[in-house]
């Protein structure tokens, strides 16, 4: 079994509903010291915070295994709910799922990283349909993360990172047997008396 962890390397607040996202961009790559960020109000939601171009590079024939989720961020109140859902091609899951299980702020609240269960079996589906290898490796495969703040008070919602890890197993090789079928054997040679050879 093989493994690809990814990061996104794109990302940008959905316009529409919510409140939008401050410096989008800092969202993308590894955990570090930038955020993408949303203030607020009690009752407020969110934009959707749109992460694609993870950059996966799994091989034509591979199945998926398992998949799991990272996300760090930083979470001002307790009482912030969110969804999760995936998205290809600009077209999101209808109904999303929370980053954390319990649908509910990690407590207390602050730098928080978040990891999923692990969702064996075939990873994950995008409205119950699996997603394919292709859609893997598309630079438009990725997330959509939306927050409700249900605190009394104005929380500021921040996101640092994203990954997805997939592991995989990769696709069978026949090198073997057709090594074994295609190479053609050394000609034998007999010596006769005189030292003459024959083929």
């Amino acid at each position: 079994m093989a493994t690809q962890t990814k990061f996104a390397a794109t990302a940008l607040s959905v316009p529409g509903e919510g409140e939008a996202w401050v410096d989008a961009g800092n969202a993308v790559g590894e955990n570090d010291s930038t955020y993408a960020s949303c203030n607020l109000a009690s009752g407020a939601r969110s934009a959707q915070l749109r992460l694609t171009n993870f950059g996966f590079t799994l091989p034509v024939g591979a199945t998926i295994v398992s998949a799991i989720w990272r996300f760090w961020g930083n979470v001002q109140r307790t009482d912030m709910t969110n969804t999760t859902g995936l998205v290809y091609n600009g077209v999101a899951e209808s109904t999303g799922h929370p980053i954390w299980d319990d649908d509910a702020c990690p407590d207390p609240p602050g730098e928080i990283a978040v990891e999923s269960g692990k969702q064996e079996g075939s990873g994950l589906t995008l409205d119950g349909i699996l997603v394919t290898i292709a859609q893997w490796n598309a630079s438009t495969m990725g997330v959509e993360l939306s927050f409700s703040n249900g605190h009394a008070l104005t929380s500021l919602m921040k996101v640092n990172a994203f990954a997805i890890t997939l592991d995989y197993t990769p696709p069978s090789s026949r090198l073997g047997l057709d090594s074994i079928a295609y190479t053609r054997c050394p000609p034998r040679i007999a010596l006769i008396g005189g030292g003459k050879s024959s083929r």
